[in-house]
């Protein structure tokens, strides 16, 4: 038996009525202006968002740098490796014995005057160069600290990428200068490049290359500028630093090249030189490469050398007349490993006292500069230490003759280490504590032990932190940080 609803509807569509397609007027301005009050309403409303003005951001104040340590420290923490994150680590060490940006960032100048909802680079910086320089755990023997601030906030950093994954340490070292300009850029907005130039990480790091395009029949030459962060060098065939750089600023030949000066196609010459040199210098060494026949990435094993005391004047413009412009090294950063997705990466520090020490994840130690000058380099770190002119007598950089002021924050004592591991709420809420007798625990002597479980048991030595046994690798899980079974020896009884 068929439903009366459903017979209703067969008569319905059975007939034969015209539809027409077409709207009518009336209904065309109903519906228009229903659009137009949801674009307004959606306009105005904006989910319920505050509209931030547009105030562009001022220059930064290069008095509040000072480019030279104002304290001395010997030895600093370690950093936790948590779960394949050396790359992290290492570049961190190098960027907190960067001198004018970490005393910048202990006088929290940045955190009191920062305007960004959610994460921000710079000021996750502030709390990690406080944590290795300003608490009384940093004074500790054999502490590390976790950069949990960069660990839990990667995808923030940048989008490619992944916690757990190796990644490389040039490339998460620019994502991470680029996240610490985003600090002091304007919501919904971009810095133009004056305003770059201005800004904190282009005034420690930043410098500007020129090329240069000479005529070959007219002599006539065109100039192009563009900014640098770091400079990345080929290390093919080169057995020195001062190779690699004059090879990156060889001419090279172009052929047909319209000249606007003679009117001619003609062949012309270009050239790349440091136009203007920043105060720290970063090199990336181009041990990376992509292999035609393997078709994938391969890893340059080549030592190339590198000096403590680098000289760029040779690889500056000529028209600037540079006579000198001498750099110390302050940072090593080393990959170890057969290829860029494997091995392990650690670093090379200049502490504030002049001593260089290795920091390897947890494991932190005094080394000598042989050491250092003998390691095959992924990326250097170099301070500028004087800069002379042919119209300038002056042997030592400017930032030298200022005067040098006091920080504006307070070293822990190590005779107080302990009394400053408590927060301030916990001091003001803190009780006076009865002592307590310990009790006395009988042990039963026994002659052997017997592990029922040898996987279950988890060994390191005395007096050091958790760190992988596997070697330089870095650990896959973080179990492996903890112990491995290799370390222990299972015996009859």
């Amino acid at each position: 038996m068929v439903l009366p609803d459903l017979q209703r509807l067969k008569s319905i569509f059975s007939r034969d009525i015209p539809i027409s397609c077409k709207m009518s007027k009336a209904s065309k301005q109903r519906r228009n202006e229903k659009r137009k009050a949801q674009r307004l309403a959606k306009k105005n409303n904006n989910h319920q968002r505050v509209p931030q003005p547009n105030i562009r951001p001022a220059p930064f104040d290069r008095s509040q740098l000072r480019y030279s340590w104002s304290f001395s420290r010997n030895l600093g923490p370690g950093l936790v490796n948590a779960f394949n994150t050396c790359f992290l680590n290492a570049v961190l060490c190098c960027l907190t014995y960067t001198a004018p940006l970490t005393q910048y960032l202990l006088t929290d100048n940045h955190k009191k005057n920062c305007t960004i909802h959610g994460f921000c680079g710079l000021c996750a910086m502030s709390e990690h160069v406080n944590k290795c320089f300003t608490t009384a755990k940093s004074l500790m023997r054999f502490s590390a600290i976790s950069p949990n601030y960069f660990t839990s906030n990667l995808k923030k950093i940048s989008s490619n990428l992944l916690l757990g994954r190796q990644e490389d340490a040039h490339e998460f070292f620019m994502f991470l200068l680029d996240a610490f300009t985003k600090s002091y850029t304007p919501l919904n907005s971009k810095l133009t490049p004056q305003e770059e130039d201005a800004g904190l990480v282009h005034t420690i790091f930043g410098g500007k290359l020129q090329s240069q395009v000479t005529c070959n029949n007219c002599k006539a030459n065109s100039n192009s500028y563009d900014r640098f962060l770091d400079l990345s060098v080929q290390i093919n065939g080169e057995k020195s630093i001062q190779n690699a750089l004059s090879r990156f600023i060889e001419a090279d030949t172009i052929d047909g090249y319209n000249c606007d000066a003679c009117k001619q196609k003609v062949r012309a010459y270009k050239q790349m030189t440091a136009n203007e040199v920043p105060h720290n210098l970063v090199i990336h060494l181009k041990r990376f490469e992509y292999d035609m026949y393997s078709n994938g990435m391969r890893k340059i094993h080549k030592s190339v050398k590198f000096p403590e005391t680098l000289d760029m004047a040779p690889y500056i413009s000529k028209e600037k007349k540079v006579q000198a412009a001498e750099y110390k090294l302050y940072a090593v950063l080393v990959h170890a490993g057969s290829s860029c997705d494997a091995g392990h990466y650690f670093a090379y520090v200049k502490n504030p006292q002049g001593g260089w020490l290795l920091i390897n994840d947890e494991t932190v130690h005094p080394v000598s500069i042989n050491e250092v000058l003998s390691q095959r380099a992924y990326m250097l770190f170099y301070e500028q230490s004087s800069f002379i002119t042919k119209s300038s007598n002056n042997c030592k950089p400017k930032q030298d003759n200022e005067i040098k002021r006091p920080l504006d924050f307070k070293l822990p004592e190590p005779a107080h280490a302990k009394k400053c591991l408590k927060r301030e709420h916990e001091k003001e809420d803190e009780e006076e504590v009865v002592p307590v007798t310990a009790k006395k625990v009988k042990f039963d002597e026994m002659e052997y032990a017997i592990a029922t479980e040898p996987e279950a048991w988890v060994v390191r030595p005395a007096g050091m932190p958790y760190r992988s046994l596997l070697g330089n690798q870095s650990p896959r899980t973080y179990s492996n940080a903890m112990g491995h079974i290799s370390q222990w020896t299972i015996g009859t009884v």
